[in-house]
């Protein structure tokens, strides 16, 4: 296999200008707090179609290697609220 064709592990770089959650139902509750259910339904197909990508690209051109890279927050968390 040609070094240009050689696959790499995929590197997942985490965001430091949104908010990190412990699960996908957290970040659909702030979703639902923050837009209300009609347009947390948006942001769980959105949720969906990131998920499958990447793992997709794992599957594909990683050969199952993965590294993750922590970012600090550039904005302070405030919980969300429609009022």
């Amino acid at each position: 296999m040609s070094k240009d064709n050689e696959k790499q592990p995929l590197t997942l770089h985490e965001s430091g200008f949104f908010a990190t959650y412990d699960s996908l139902d957290d970040v659909m509750d702030y979703m639902i707090q923050y837009g209300g259910k009609e347009n947390a339904y948006l942001c769980a197909m959105t949720q969906q179609f990131t998920l499958n990508t990447i793992v997709k690209a794992m599957d594909e051109q990683c050969d199952g290697t993965a590294v993750a890279q922590r970012a600090k927050p550039i904005l302070k968390f405030k919980e969300a609220s429609n009022d």
